[in-house]
Order: structure tokens, then C-alpha cells, then sequence
């Protein structure tokens, strides 16, 4: 319980707004819920000493590697795991549950495995690249988060496979990280539980790995980058669609990434395709149906899913205007890559309408950061213009101005807004 509410129970006894029975019942509900939510701080270093004990291990044994027989390194390198294995078993049949126990067995085992692995493999002098020790790795610590309940394996696992995806696609590049996809749908059942709680920090780290992980591996999954826009756009509309849903209403919007990088990438896709010279090398006879192919359209698919459920529970003037980008971006892309003088600019018609709508959508919401988020969009494409037309410098004072008394504006008149809904 804070110290806030300790001082202030005694003061409203006092005062007769609450009766002492209250006030002690207050104090028991404060003190049940203190014991039964973990120290965030303990949790943080409980998981971090789980690492670095397990990291430790591996360095000594590393400095007497060469003085041990082939058994004692066998040994040596089954004993992080069982440790970790033990640890788990001791976390799970304690009386009372406890989530750092939960949590700092779980990581432990999670880095145990992958150092078991590696020391196996080199004792026997097992062949195999660095994609198949990651797999084998994932495959071998996918049920930890369920078993443990750990939301710190579960994010170590996400990333893990991101890493894997990045290795198969971009580094090694000889072929396509399908597994990731597996891997992914095996975790995301409880990835999906912890998002379900809406506020806590482990439910704004998911959303936002999930996003980051999307992003960075779905182009590994284009070999030659002909649909790559197709795929992100359609990404980003997804995004925003479960960002904008119901549940995550009342989750701040710096934890809602779904939105943030939904709504965020959706615009530098557009503000890409309004130079004229990106569309040079944008052509539809140049379409290959590749992986990248299927996996747009897969994508397509699931948002027009998405997009059609959610008209048919909230309306379609509930629906984020953004969700609609794929769509329009799909007729003006394809039409694009056939004759790319006109589309250009309709490009920048399109960016400039979500620009206006977002600095709306900010005055109806009574929210700052949105509407001072559609000013950006538009100030943004006017700057990009500057770039690649021919403007006199009259011109670009007075659009400038013209933006910069539309930014002071609009705070001023959101605020004496407030100002008057106060009084």
C-alpha cells in the first residue's frame, strides 16, 4: 500500500467519509494485493541473475575445458540443464506459486538448453550451421512458457525466432524461414493470454515484440521485393485493426504498439510512393508468385477478415479510418506499376486526406498527440515535396507559415477547449 493512502485513511476516519471497519478493510485489501502481485524490481533482477548464474557456469567450465576426459564434459555439459530442470520442478510443486521463482527457473533452463546443445554438438563434433542450432533450440524450449507461465521465456522465444528468421533469410540466404511461422503460431496461444490482460508491462512488451518481430522478418519471406510494399501495407492495416479493437480502448497509446507502429508504417509506405522516381522500379510484369506472393496474400486475407469483423461489431464509421489503407493501396499500386506519371500524386492526395483525418480524429478525441500527429503527417509531405519540385522560396515560406500557425492553432483551440469544458 502507498504511503499516500496509509496518511490519508486516518484523516478521512476522522473526517467521517469512511468508518474505521473501512478503513481496515481498505488496508487488508492493499496488503493481499501486495502479496500476491510479485516485486517488479525483484522480478527484473531475479530473471537477470538466473542469466548470468547460468552464464557464469558455462565460463569455468569453458576455462578447464581442454584438462577434462569426453565423459566429464558430457557431464559438465548435461548439468546446467538438469539444474535448470530441478529449479523448475522446485518452482512448480512450492505451496505457494511464486512468479519470480516461475520466471528466474524458467530463463535459466531456456539458456541451459542452448549451452547443452552447443557442448554436445562439440564433443561429438556434431555438423550443422547456425539456423539448425537455433531450431533445434526453439523446438526444444517451446513448452517452457506454458509449463512455467513464464512471460520472460515467452519474450526470449519471440526474439529467439526473429533472430532465427534473420539468419535464414537474410544472412544465410538460402531459403525460406518457414518454421518461424510455426514457431510463432505455437506461442502465440500464450503470448495472446498475456496481451489478453491489457495493462501490465509483460502485456505492452508482447505487443510490442510481436510487432517488431513481424516487421523485421516479413521480408524475409520476399526473395525479390516486387510485393514487399503489398505485404508491409497490408501488415500495417492488420495492425492497426487489432490495435483499434475494444479491448485495448483504455491501454495507453505508448503500450498499444499494434496502432503505433500500424498507423506509423502505413504512412512512411505512402510518403515512400509519392517520389516519382520510387515508382521507376515498381512494375506488375516484374511480379514473380514466390513465397512472398502467397504470404501477401495470406495477409490480404486475414485483413479483410479482420476488417469485415470489426464493421459488423462496431459500424463502419467505428472502424479506424486506417484500416481501409491496404485496400487503396493494392488498386493504386497495381495500377501504378502499369502507368506511373498519375499515381504519384495520388499518393500524396491520399496522405494528405490521412493527415487531415488523423488532426480530427484528435479534436473529436480531445487528444493532443493525435492531432498534433495528423499536423506531422501533412508537414511531413510537405517537406518531402521540397524535394523533388521546383518551388520558389516564396512559396515554401508561406506553405511553412501556413503549417506552422496551423500547429499553434489547433493547440490553442484544444486546449481552451479543455479550458472551457473544465469550468
Amino acid at each position: 500500500m502507498s504511503r499516500q493512502i496509509q496518511n490519508d485513511l486516518p484523516e478521512l476516519v476522522d473526517a467521517g467519509v469512511i468508518t474505521e471497519d473501512t478503513a481496515q478493510r481498505i488496508r487488508d485489501y492493499y496488503i493481499a494485493k501486495e502479496e500476491e502481485s510479485p516485486n517488479r524490481l525483484l522480478l527484473v533482477f531475479g530473471t537477470l541473475g538466473a542469466l548470468l548464474v547460468g552464464l557464469g557456469i558455462i565460463l569455468i567450465v569453458a576455462h578447464n575445458w581442454d584438462n577434462l576426459t569426453r565423459t566429464s564434459r558430457i557431464v559438465f555439459a548435461m548439468l546446467p540443464m538438469a539444474i535448470g530442470q530441478g529449479i523448475c520442478a522446485y518452482a512448480l510443486l512450492r505451496r505457494r506459486p511464486s512468479q519470480l521463482w516461475n520466471e528466474s527457473a524458467a530463463v535459466f533452463l531456456f539458456f541451459a538448453t542452448a549451452a547443452s546443445i552447443a557442448i554436445v554438438s562439440q564433443v561429438y563434433h556434431v555438423d550443422g550451421s547456425l539456423k539448425d542450432f537455433l531450431l533445434t533450440w526453439f523446438v526444444l524450449t517451446l513448452p517452457l512458457p506454458y509449463v512455467m507461465r513464464s512471460s520472460a521465456t515467452s519474450l526470449l522465444f519471440i526474439f529467439g525466432i526473429t533472430v532465427y528468421a534473420c539468419v535464414v533469410g537474410y544472412v544465410e540466404s538460402d531459403g525460406t524461414p518457414w518454421y518461424y511461422w510455426m514457431l510463432l503460431a505455437c506461442v502465440l496461444p500464450f503470448a495472446v493470454s498475456v496481451m489478453a490482460k491489457v495493462d501490465g508491462n509483460f502485456a505492452a512488451f508482447h505487443r510490442w515484440i510481436i510487432c517488431l518481430s513481424l516487421l523485421i522478418t516479413l521480408g524475409a519471406f520476399d526473395s525479390r521485393s516486387e510485393m514487399l510494399p503489398l505485404a508491409y501495407m497490408t501488415l500495417f492495416s492488420l495492425m492497426i485493426l487489432l490495435g483499434d479493437h475494444p479491448l485495448y480502448a483504455k491501454v495507453r497509446l505508448i503500450s498499444n504498439a499494434f496502432l503505433v507502429v500500424g498507423s506509423i508504417g502505413g504512412v512512411i509506405v505512402l510518403l515512400t510512393y509519392t517520389f516519382r522516381s520510387v515508382w521507376q522500379y515498381t512494375s506488375v510484369e516484374a511480379f514473380v508468385y514466390d513465397e512472398g506472393f502467397f504470404v501477401t496474400l495470406l495477409l490480404v486475407i486475414a485483413a479483410a477478415i479482420m476488417l469485415v469483423l470489426a464493421i459488423r461489431e462496431r459500424g463502419v464509421r467505428q472502424v479506424h479510418p486506417n484500416s481501409w489503407l491496404f485496400l487503396v493501396f493494392i488498386v493504386v499500386f497495381t495500377l501504378g506499376s502499369i502507368n506511373n506519371l498519375f499515381f504519384p500524386w495520388l499518393c500524396n492526395l491520399l496522405l494528405l486526406v490521412i493527415g487531415v483525418i488523423t488532426t480530427r480524429r484528435g479534436a473529436e478525441k480531445d487528444n493532443m498527440v493525435i492531432l498534433n500527429y495528423g499536423l506531422m503527417i501533412m508537414t511531413v509531405l510537405i517537406l518531402s515535396r521540397f524535394l523533388d519540385t521546383h518551388m520558389t522560396f516564396v512559396v515554401r515560406g508561406i506553405l511553412f507559415l501556413i503549417v506552422g500557425f496551423s500547429f499553434f492553432a489547433a493547440n490553442y483551440w484544444l486546449l481552451k477547449k479543455r479550458k472551457a469544458q473544465k469550468v
